[in-house]
């Protein structure tokens, strides 16, 4: 999941800085420390790589959310940390270049990076920490949690920062509800793990219909949903134009009433900016 944040105020690059410095240590730390086996890892490399090409983007943002977590997600389960991170940060430079609109910029790529790197370090420490029961499912849904709140909150503030909005309410509007996905995730991660077991690492190629299926269902079920939202505007348009015709009308004999009505619009709508409400709220109110 990533915002386009090619020009950004002061504050939000800010934001993006302390990011980047935070997954600093982390990388340099498994540059210094790298080690697992190179077959397995470039197995799961590519995956995660190709997987970053199904996005679909975020109704009312330009985020666009991929299938390629799945991968760093069995990453975490069968390879070590340098290895999870080197997964993660590759797929999210991928997910940028992969089919984009236009060419990200710099500060796009180093915030990709350093959220994809937190995230992927996150649930790796979630799924393997020593305090958490042994059951493989439940360091699953641990980690799947762990990255998907990681992976939102970074995106849903620099959102927030750029648009005045409160992150609350953009995580909770816009990222919320795709907990589930990470969830699901996370459950096919642990069918990965299991026919590692049975049939190898390279059993887990055997997914990729399935993750194809998974874009496909989302791209279809996110374009009705667009769908709907542009019939629920436009109505709301409509609504709107209705009420200004009677205000119109209205001021053919009273001339105060229609600029009465526009200054408890601006004042209403700038009274909802002042407190953090989302835009479909604004324009509701």
């Amino acid at each position: 999941e990533k915002e386009d944040i090619g020009h950004l105020p002061g504050y939000a690059r800010l934001y993006v800085a302390a990011f980047d410095l935070a997954a600093a240590p982390v990388l340099a730390h498994c540059a210094m420390h790298w080690e697992g086996a190179w077959g397995e890892f470039l197995f799961y490399l590519t995956c995660g790589v190709l997987c970053s090409k199904y996005k679909v983007t975020l109704p009312g943002i330009t985020t666009t959310l991929s299938v390629n977590f799945l991968f760093i997600l069995v990453a975490v389960t069968e390879l070590t940390l340098p290895q999870t991170v080197t997964i993660a940060s590759l797929s999210a430079v991928a997910q940028l270049y992969l089919g984009p609109r236009k060419r990200p910029q710099p500060v796009q790529v180093l915030f990709a990076v350093a959220s994809m790197t937190l995230s992927a370090a996150a649930a790796f420490w979630a799924y393997h920490n020593a305090w958490m029961p042994d059951a493989a499912a439940v360091r699953l849904v641990a980690a799947s949690g762990v990255y998907f709140l990681v992976n939102s909150v970074s995106v849903a503030g620099i959102i927030a920062l750029t648009s005045g909005s409160r992150m609350f309410l953009v995580w909770r509007d816009n990222f919320f509800w795709t907990a589930p996905h990470y969830l699901a995730g996370g459950a096919i991660a642990g069918l990965c793990h299991l026919l590692n077991r049975v049939a190898g690492w390279q059993s887990a190629v055997l997914v990729y219909p399935v993750l194809y299926l998974v874009h496909h269902s989302y791209k279809l079920y996110l374009g009705r949903l667009e769908e709907e939202k542009k019939h629920v505007g436009a109505m709301a348009e409509l609504h709107l134009r209705t009420i200004q015709s009677l205000a119109l009308a209205i001021d053919a004999r009273d001339g105060t009433t229609y600029d009465h009505l526009r200054r408890v619009q601006v004042y209403a709508r700038e009274m909802a900016r002042e407190l953090g409400l989302s835009e479909e709220e604004r324009r509701a109110l």
